[in-house]
């Protein structure tokens, strides 16, 4: 009996030891399964305490976290648009190494400095893969600064960090005008304020880009761009600082801008009507004509001070100037005056190549001047010829003396307003030195400023002509251009006898027996240009694609 109770004794103590080691199993399992949500701490391999986060499903814990830090790196600048493939943003441990299993942990992007938060499009937000975050679906559209962050903001305490990155304009899809040309501007001198053109990008900002821009006139038959239609664009924005127009007439110009190396974008037109109005000749500033109570039978010039008769005389060269002696005199504070015949510098003042008719002039005498010839006082040497201006053409010529012709005389207030010592008896004219005198020299009358030698441009056309002055700085000064025609006329000395000898010496030098382009348009044919004869000293007209023997001498 004995030995069966202890028999029995030995299999309950073995099945309740089994039991005991079943329950403390249950117990240890239990203990091995998380809580969503309730982190844990754990040892990182530094020997520094970090949390353990549970897994989704409750079954276990992601590996002991130990971050220490957040960084993000960015590049420098990117172009609008464009995704942010390349900002970066990384988890690190204690030991400043990145986080191995982070799947679950998310990063937020933002832009600190912005001012609104839409600037910042796309997605904002990436999971962190191998410690890394990269925000490829991210982008900014408007140029400028920004000062980006990244925050992560975990089980661990928040993190940020940040980086400056600078957004770019794109490449020019349009071109829109940012400085529109005068409604009023000035045939063959450049446009004033210069016209501003700047290409935008996809997303409207300014295109960073140095295409070149070319600008087209559209108007009345004979209109042109002058020698200078391009602009390149300086971080998108092109400034036409030489931009002029040619016209032989007054009109509406219509400019378009276009550029020819990207046939996608548009061209772009003003959006304001321009008026031309050809050269202001002699000087360049308007001329107004008044009808003084001074005198009788006259009409002051305001801009040359010159009193001319409002009586018609017709007759030869030589009977001239009996004709203009012939009408009475004018009284003017007191003292008498007598007519003359003007000289040929003088007539040319009258010259307006600005009208849209014939005659040529702008005095309003009456009965009005014709579109006929006038004779001038300035006679060819050792001949009975002398110089004529034309008021159906606008230029001047060379005409037997024998022949009658028209004559509207000057009063003898002062002595003959000749330059470039054009007529006997008239005074030198007087110039002086502009810096050593080398290179040009002013006139102290008309105030303008002359090369003192020819442009290495002989035998060049119009269009290069102008531009071979224009593209001048000599002395510091970026204004020189092609003269006029009544202002070539002033240096031509038409007393003197000779080819070259037919411009004032020795002020100027290397003159040549031909012709010299003005930037004057000839008034009746659109193509062509006036020139200026310095082996006859006549005003002429030549086709501007033609360049013959023509020489340039620039003036400012």
């Amino acid at each position: 009996m004995r030995g069966f109770a202890i028999a029995i004794a030995v299999v309950l103590s073995l099945s309740l030891s089994t039991e005991g080691c079943r329950r403390y199993q249950r117990v240890v399992a239990k203990q091995n399964v998380c809580l969503v949500g309730q982190p844990v701490e754990c040892q990182c391999a530094n020997g520094a305490s970090g949390t353990q986060s549970c897994r989704p499903d409750g079954t276990g814990f992601f590996a002991c976290d130990c971050a220490a830090s957040i960084a993000m790196s960015a590049p420098a600048s990117v172009t609008a648009g464009d995704a942010l493939t390349n900002v970066v943003v990384t988890l690190r441990d204690a030991t400043m190494a990145p986080l191995s299993e982070s799947t679950e942990r998310t990063v937020s992007l933002s832009i600190v400095n912005a001012a609104s938060p839409t600037l910042l499009a796309g997605a904002k937000t990436a999971k962190v893969a191998n410690g890394a975050a990269s925000f490829a679906g991210a982008h900014i559209d408007l140029a400028g600064t920004y000062e980006l962050e990244a925050s992560y903001a975990g089980e661990l305490a928040t993190s940020i960090a940040r980086a400056t990155i600078t957004v770019n304009g794109g490449a020019p899809v349009k071109l829109v005008i940012a400085t529109e040309p005068p409604g009023v501007f000035e045939q063959g001198t450049a446009i004033v304020p210069a016209p501003v053109v700047v290409g935008k990008d996809a997303f409207d900002n300014d295109a960073t880009s140095t295409a070149v821009v070319t600008a087209t006139v559209s108007g009345p038959a004979g209109f042109a761009v002058g020698p200078f239609p391009s602009a390149s664009m300086a971080s998108g924005v092109a400034t036409f600082t030489k931009l002029s127009v040619l016209s032989p007439v007054e009109g509406v110009a219509q400019f378009s801008f276009s550029v020819p190396s990207v046939s996608a974008i548009p061209a772009v037109l003003s959006r304001s009507v321009s008026f031309v109005r050809p050269d202001v000749e002699w000087p360049r500033f308007p001329i107004g004509f008044l009808v003084p109570t001074l005198i009788v039978g006259g009409f002051l010039d305001e801009t040359t001070g010159l009193h001319w008769s409002s009586t018609e005389v017709q007759g030869t060269f030589a009977g001239a100037a009996a004709a203009c002696g012939a009408i009475p005199q004018a009284t003017i504070d007191g003292r008498m005056y007598s007519w003359r015949v003007p000289a040929l510098v003088e007539m040319a003042t009258l010259l307006s190549h600005q009208k849209l008719s014939p005659p040529f002039s702008a005095l309003p005498t009456t009965p009005p001047l014709r579109s006929e010839k006038y004779w001038t006082r300035s006679a060819v040497p050792a001949t009975a010829d002398g110089y004529v201006v034309d008021l159906a053409t606008g230029r001047t010529a060379v005409e037997p003396g024998s022949n009658s012709h028209y004559i509207v005389c000057v009063l003898e207030t002062t002595p003959p307003r000749t330059v470039g010592a054009t007529d006997a008896g008239g005074p030198a004219l007087q110039y002086a030195n502009v810096g050593d005198g080398t290179i040009a020299v002013r006139d102290q009358k008309t105030g303008l400023s002359w090369f003192r030698s020819n442009v290495a441009c002989s035998g060049c056309v119009y269009t290069a002509a102008v531009s071979a002055c224009d593209q001048r700085s000599d002395l510091g000064f970026d204004d020189w251009r092609l003269p006029t025609a009544q202002e070539l006329a002033t240096i031509v000395n038409v007393r003197v006898a000779g080819a070259a000898a037919h411009v004032a010496t020795p002020t100027f030098v290397g003159a040549l027996a031909t012709e010299y382009w003005s930037s004057t348009a000839d008034p009746l044919t659109a193509a062509n240009a006036l020139t200026v004869d310095f082996a006859t000293g006549a005003m002429q007209t030549r086709d501007k694609t033609v360049a013959g023997t023509t020489a340039v001498r620039c003036v400012r």
